[in-house]
């Protein structure tokens, strides 16, 4: 198991290595996992997450692991073909160098260069 205080939760964790040194499935599928199972059955202190994910190989892995820990019903999936959408540049009252700044990330996070 890996201890995190209550505090740490709300923190960042950076895991680093080069590619194909197993970050993702010794480090991130196992506190993915766990995460996921504590207090699962209790809907008032059982933990929320977020994930991001632009390959698609670590929602495939939170799907399984949602369906082994009986929380399926708890994933809101928001993406491109589902029911629920997000639209990061609707922000009216942002200015638009702002907004101009949130579209340069998007395209910087999809861009196959």
């Amino acid at each position: 198991p890996i201890y995190v205080s209550g505090n740490g939760l709300y923190q960042n964790i950076l895991i680093t290595g080069t590619i194909g040194t197993g970050k993702t499935s010794s480090a991130m599928y196992p506190f993915s996992l766990q995460l996921m199972k504590y207090k699962h059955n209790n809907d008032k202190e059982k933990i929320g997450m977020l994930v991001l994910d632009v390959k698609g190989n670590y929602a495939k892995q939170i799907y399984e692991y949602a369906n082994l820990t009986h929380r399926a019903k708890d994933l809101v999936i928001i993406d491109l073909s589902g029911k629920i959408k997000y639209n990061p540049l609707d922000k009216p009252n942002l200015k638009p160098s702002v907004l101009a700044n949130r579209l340069r990330t998007i395209l910087t996070l999809f861009s196959s260069i």
